[in-house]
């Protein structure tokens, strides 16, 4: 822990804290509202929306602070790596969401910092103990009782779902190593515009087949606030406070998706989805909890 982390006051850390939480409000409002959009619209087009309005809001972000080394990067083949494994992952989280309640799909591809976890050793040489394969099998534990037998969710659905828990747990780890030597602005600016280039030549494969109504065109134009939004804040919280504080909150974020299914879809996971949503965000926060602990 840094310095500045070490001696951050409580102030700093709370504030820190309602950034993060309000990212992740962000984020869950951007989920739904593609899951609202691809019910009448193709899901390549909504990924095209939700990237061409993010791509317009951090231009305008960038211009505004008038910084072009921001625009720069020390390692572009890793930058591309991710911002396509990003674009993936919408794409797949958008179809995944269209046939899956919100929760449902939100706690499977939250496997994927478990999986994280794991993963760290080989790939990035961090010591993987008996805590982290534990939390690790936990969370995939909690995974098989969502799409057991007799659920009811969407064959195509829940493989849609564990395709967006790769690429997850994939882009996680290439942001690791590039917050080692990229500013996060230019991460998110190089996101936003190699995925709006991506999806625009996907573009005619995902064309509508009538224009939006006003409040479709409205939930379309608040891609760019949302989703911009929702990064700006994430990336000021870990610039306030360290990610070993944080981890234990992103869970949260499953807690918040099953609310919103239920007021946005009228749709509430059975009692024993919630147990395995419950094992995940479990294992999860404990996990988090633990590591916090194991590095102070």
């Amino acid at each position: 822990m840094s310095p500045r982390h070490g001696s951050a006051g409580k102030g700093v850390l709370l504030t820190a804290l309602l950034l993060f939480l309000g990212a992740q409000f962000l984020f869950i409002l951007v989920d739904a509202t593609g899951k609202y959009l691809v019910r009448d619209f193709p899901v390549l087009g909504v990924v095209w929306a939700r990237y061409f309005f993010h791509f317009l809001f951090m231009a305008a972000y960038v211009a505004a602070i008038g910084d072009r080394g921001l625009l720069r990067t020390r390692r572009p083949g890793l930058q591309v790596a991710r911002a396509l494994t990003v674009f993936s992952f919408a794409i797949f989280l958008f179809a995944a969401l269209k046939y899956l309640p919100q929760a449902e799909a939100t706690a499977i591809s939250f496997v994927a910092p478990l999986l994280i976890l794991v993963l760290a050793g080989p790939l990035l040489g961090e010591h993987v103990g008996w805590a982290r394969w534990a939390a690790a099998l936990a969370g995939f534990a909690g995974m098989l009782v969502i799409v057991r037998p007799g659920s009811g969710l969407a064959t195509i659905g829940i493989v849609f779902a564990i395709a967006t828990l790769v690429c997850n747990a994939a882009f996680q780890l290439m942001s690791r190593r590039l917050a080692l030597t990229e500013h996060p602005i230019t991460t998110v600016f190089l996101s936003s515009l190699i995925g709006t280039v991506g999806a625009t030549a996907l573009l005619p494969f995902g064309l509508p087949h009538h224009w939006p109504d006003l409040w479709q065109a409205t939930l379309f134009l608040s891609f760019g606030v949302t989703g911009s939004v929702s990064h700006l804040l994430l990336m000021r919280a870990y610039r306030l406070a360290p990610a070993s504080f944080i981890a234990p909150f992103i869970y949260v974020h499953i807690v918040q998706a099953t609310i919103s299914g239920y007021l946005f879809f009228g749709q509430f996971p059975d009692a024993v989805t919630l147990v395995g949503i419950a094992i995940i965000l479990t294992s999860g926060a404990a996990i988090a909890a633990y590591e916090q602990r194991r590095k102070a």
